[in-house]
């Protein structure tokens, strides 16, 4: 017999050949492959990849409800009227029915949970500009007259009363459900409240009030997302810090001082980040450890493949120099939203890029909320040059020696440069700039 020949059921011999040209035949082994894959992909086990428990080390304690700042944030948007703590209780219960309703089969439908009415900032979003100026175009928009800012306030005086009782809290811990964009619009208010008060004295004193609630949250229990909100209201306190300067010029003399050791701790140590990571790839485990199925993928599988990613990206940011951490993040985890980019090969690829960034929605802040915070010490350095170029009272001609004089004292987090001092405009800047961020220069005080 022809060896490329086969007997099949006693019936004459059909080549081989003939068969693969069938127009069922590929397809019949490419089902067959298909399930063989299914198959594999639900039953694959994994054991722990090493050293995946110390990295994400012991789950801290639960602070209770009425001490965290994160709940209190969260009761913010409580309807006007209703208990804080109530409507904080039934938001992280919510949270709850919401992962079972995504994870687990036959709970109540999604829509059932649709959150409640919440309260909301009352405002003009270009009323408060003058007091966040960056520019001089900024600072000659017409600012709002003291009787509309008192208006505003007083439309605003139940969430401003409720983040004063928030400010009395010294820990955080992550909670669920937050409205974000209500907490910052909240900050802002109170830094305007503070901003708004007639004497120089007293609005020093609720800025550096308002300041010094958001340093302490700083690093303390924050996942990425957090981190950010926190880093846009660093910013927007620097903004009003400035806009009192130019106001009040005699705090440079009576807190100068002060405002210099507020502003002299940067870098990325201060926040924390390992823990951030860390909390943010929980908030990703987390629901995968709650659901009932296993969502044809093995948790230690998947815990492993966000283990990996979280771990390299950390490491990929640490030890990349400031200016490069976008790129170090995205030669890590790919361009973000880039189908092509993504692998399928779900036992090769040692990331598995698809099942992990589709369960991890935080990846886009792995990068940027460092480089932000970069940023801001680059600003806070040009305001500390401004604040002691006063107080040492020197002439324009003066300031040249001065810097080449310091300069490690101002060098640039971001792209390393210099504070180079513009004659013209008598102005403050980096030599090197990162034209994504603002805060490039700094008008002098005096």
């Amino acid at each position: 017999m022809n060896p490329y020949e086969a007997p099949v059921g006693g019936m004459a011999p059909v080549r081989i050949s003939e068969r693969l040209r069938r127009p069922g035949t590929w397809l019949g082994i490419l089902i067959l492959l298909l399930i063989a894959y299914a198959v594999f992909a639900v039953m694959h086990d994994e054991a722990p990849d090493a050293g995946i428990d110390e990295w994400f080390g012991h789950r801290p304690a639960q602070i209770p409800f009425d001490e965290n700042v994160s709940v209190g944030f969260l009761g913010l948007a409580a309807p006007e009227g209703e208990d804080v703590a109530s409507y904080a209780v039934r938001a992280i219960q919510r949270e709850k029915d919401e992962i079972k309703a995504r994870l687990v089969p036959n709970q109540a439908h999604l829509g059932a949970l649709l959150p409640p009415a919440k309260l909301a900032v009352k405002d003009d979003a270009h009323v408060l500009d003058c007091y966040f100026f960056r520019d001089e175009e900024n600072e000659k928009k017409a600012c709002a007259s003291p009787q509309v800012i008192k208006l505003l306030l007083d439309d605003n005086r139940v969430l401003l009363d409720r983040f004063a009782e928030i400010e009395k809290r010294t820990r955080f811990q992550h909670a669920a459900f937050v409205d974000n964009d209500l907490v910052l619009k909240t900050i802002k208010l109170a830094y305007v409240a503070a901003a708004a008060e007639p004497s120089a004295e007293k609005a020093y004193a609720g800025w550096r009030h308002h300041y010094r609630f958001i340093q302490q949250m700083i690093g303390g229990g924050a996942n990425l997302v957090d981190d950010a909100i926190f880093s846009v209201a660093e910013s927007q306190g620097l903004d009003i810090l400035v806009n009192l300067l130019f106001k009040y010029p005699q705090l440079l003399d009576s807190h100068g001082d002060e405002i210099i050791k507020m502003l002299g701790v940067g870098g990325l140590q201060r926040w924390n980040f390992h823990y951030a990571f860390v909390a943010s790839s929980r908030g990703t485990i987390d629901p995968i450890d709650m659901s009932e199925s296993s969502l044809c993928l093995h948790k230690q599988f998947v815990r492993n493949r966000i283990y990996r990613a979280t771990y390299l990206t950390e490491k990929a940011i640490f030890q990349s120099h400031p200016k490069d951490i976008s790129v170090a993040v995205r030669n890590v985890w790919k361009v973000y939203g880039d189908l092509t980019a993504w692998s399928w090969d779900y036992l090769i690829d040692p990331l598995n890029t698809f099942p992990t960034r589709y369960l991890d929605n935080s990846v886009g802040k792995f990068g940027s909320v460092p480089l932000a915070v970069l940023a801001h010490d680059d600003w806070r350095h040009l305001i500390v040059a401004a604040i002691q170029i006063h107080q040492y009272r020197l002439k324009d001609d003066e300031i040249d020696a001065y810097l080449k004089q310091n300069v490690e004292a101002y060098r640039g987090a971001i792209e390393g440069g210099t504070v180079i001092f513009d004659h013209a405009a008598r102005k403050l800047k980096y030599d090197e700039v990162e034209k994504d961020f603002q805060h490039t220069d700094m008008r002098l005080l005096s």
